[in-house]
């Protein structure tokens, strides 16, 4: 399950990036640091989208804990992010076609659509963190650890290479995702957010149907 959220993350922080503006849509300090560098370079039109990405991203989350918190079953905000993402290929599908105000006004909204389901994936690695191996969203956090553990083998004090494996096998997704992504944002722009969709129902059909407070499956293994 990690391995394939954090491949989505990549892609969609791809698409968002080439696509929605070059704003990120799960490393919120990229889009800090690109609004921070817009001001001292005295562009002449400051993009605050990219700063507006942040409380999206933390509504995000905080809708995850609590829409969480109101269902029984795990694969709901797995089910609700597929929905999400079906309404953003959607929207990026009729633009190829269709030009108007109102689906102009809908593809600026696509990319803090894609900021607010990265808060609500990151929320459910928290929240579902029996079945995660870490945060899927921003390798930051990831690669710090990684490069710790590798240390700790290589020195022969703390760590082991399982979680080592597993924590470059979380990078190495990521890294695909925003591959993949960005070569479908290339070509077809947010329909390629159609992807993720499939990804997001494959896990809900697969991992999201144990009600929470029961047992994990089998299924839930540390590399799936």
């Amino acid at each position: 399950m990690s391995l394939l959220l954090s491949c989505c993350a990549g892609f969609c922080d791809a698409v968002s990036y080439f696509s929605g503006g070059k704003i990120f849509a799960s490393h919120m300090t990229g889009n800090i640091i690109t609004f921070v560098y817009d001001i001292l370079h005295f562009k002449d039109s400051i993009d605050w989208m990219k700063l507006v990405a942040v409380p999206v991203f933390l509504i995000g989350g905080m809708f995850a804990g609590y829409f969480s918190s109101k269902t029984a079953s795990r694969n709901s905000l797995l089910n609700l992010l597929f929905v999400i993402f079906c309404f953003i290929a959607s929207v990026g599908f009729f633009n190829l076609y269709i030009h108007n105000r109102f689906l102009t006004l809908l593809i600026k909204a696509c990319p803090f659509l894609l900021v607010f389901c990265m808060g609500m994936q990151g929320a459910f690695s928290r929240l579902e963190n029996k079945v995660s191996l870490g945060t899927t969203i921003a390798m930051t956090g990831n690669m710090t650890q990684f490069s710790l553990d590798l240390e700790g083998l290589f020195m022969r004090t703390i760590g082991s290479l399982a979680h080592v494996k597993n924590e470059f096998l979380l990078i190495l997704s990521f890294f695909v995702g925003a591959l993949v992504g960005g070569i479908g944002s290339h070509y077809v722009g947010f329909v390629s957010v159609l992807v993720p969709a499939i990804i997001m129902l494959y896990l809900s059909c697969n991992y999201g149907t144990v009600e929470k407070g029961q047992p994990d499956q089998p299924t839930t293994t540390p590399i799936s």
